[in-house]
């Protein structure tokens, strides 16, 4: 199984998952389904099928669906939605020849008060069998945004597996220019944690994805690969500076200013050992050029503390600033 796809915990509210469980399964793909290339040991296949109707109903507007064949039989997993913007998302789960409903859940904006919207994330059933056992797993990601542009969505990842489901709770991150920065959330449950190292793998590393993909404002999409550096910090002196790197953008403190500068990437490659930023930002009212060379190089501060990075940022007006710094912690 092939996912592409960053963590905190906080407090969340969850009004999650009404949910019906017996033994489980696995899923499949169709239309506008994202698929997941897997391994596909005897037990386990995606098969073709009809779309979702009457002899397997469903709630709301269909939104995707999958099925496939493993250990336990015929599985169809179906995804729709229900409200304008979508304020309800469903997840049914079929199984046996004679589609049966096994599981279902159902969540959405109901804690939010007033407004909001759901949705599930690339509008995809990912399917496979991670820990080659015979019985696939389906995971499902989906967010609930109940305040658009000014808050943390709420994030949730559900694996159907066999026999149990498991899930993901968390929230994106917030990470406005001025103001208080939120971390992006990650609290598993104990199932998941118990799960097979293979299925923890996968999941984890498609909600790491997701995270990136939704956080507020958007991430810019060439920071995924140098994601390491996401959160890093850098301080320089004469004068006294200092530089935070996110995925959005990089946030430099001068003094004299009120509020930093948001440097907003146009190129991030890798040269000479170095991660290579250029960008734009205004800055004491002019509009500057700016290239940030950041280096594994130990580096030391005037007082004498060593740090593990070094850092170089050329403006194009011609200055030059020379600092140090260090990767955030994760925990």
């Amino acid at each position: 199984m092939h996912l592409s796809t960053a963590l905190t915990v906080m407090a969340i509210a969850t009004s999650m998952l009404s949910c019906e469980a017996k033994p489980s399964g696995p899923v499949e793909h169709g239309q506008a389904r994202q698929t997941i290339e897997a391994t596909q040991p005897v037990g386990f296949s995606m098969v073709e099928g009809p779309v979702p109707g009457q002899a397997t109903p469903y709630e709301g507007e269909l939104v995707t669906y999958a099925r496939w064949r493993d250990a336990s039989g015929d599985n169809l997993v179906i995804l729709s939605k229900s409200g304008n913007p979508a304020s309800q998302l469903h997840i049914l789960q079929y199984r046996g020849t004679e589609a049966t409903p096994y599981r279902e859940f159902t969540d959405g904006t109901g804690s939010c008060g007033s407004g909001g919207t759901a949705g599930f994330h690339g509008d995809g059933i990912w399917t496979g069998d991670a820990d080659q056992d015979g019985y696939g797993e389906a995971m499902v990601l989906y967010h609930v945004d109940c305040a658009p542009g000014s808050s943390p969505m709420r994030l949730e990842l559900v694996v159907l597996d066999m026999p149990d489901t498991m899930a993901i709770h968390g929230a994106t991150r917030l990470d406005p220019i001025s103001g208080t920065r939120v971390p992006p959330a990650t609290l598993p449950d104990e199932r998941f944690l118990a799960a097979p190292e293979p299925v923890r793998t996968e999941a984890l590393e498609l909600w790491n994805e997701a995270q990136f993909d939704l956080a507020q404002p958007p991430s810019w999409p060439g920071f995924f690969e140098h994601r390491r550096f996401d959160g890093a910090v850098f301080h320089g002196d004469e004068p006294f500076w200092s530089l935070t790197v996110l995925p959005q953008y990089m946030l430099l403190s001068m003094p004299g200013e009120a509020e930093p500068a948001a440097i907003r990437y146009t190129s991030i490659r890798s040269a000479d050992g170095s991660l290579v930023i250029e960008g734009s930002g205004e800055l004491g009212g002019w509009s500057h050029g700016f290239r940030v060379s950041l280096k594994d190089e130990t580096t030391k501060a005037p007082g004498g503390e060593e740090f593990p990075l070094s850092a170089t940022i050329d403006w194009s007006d011609g200055t030059r600033l020379l600092g140090w710094g260090s990767l955030a912690e994760r925990h």
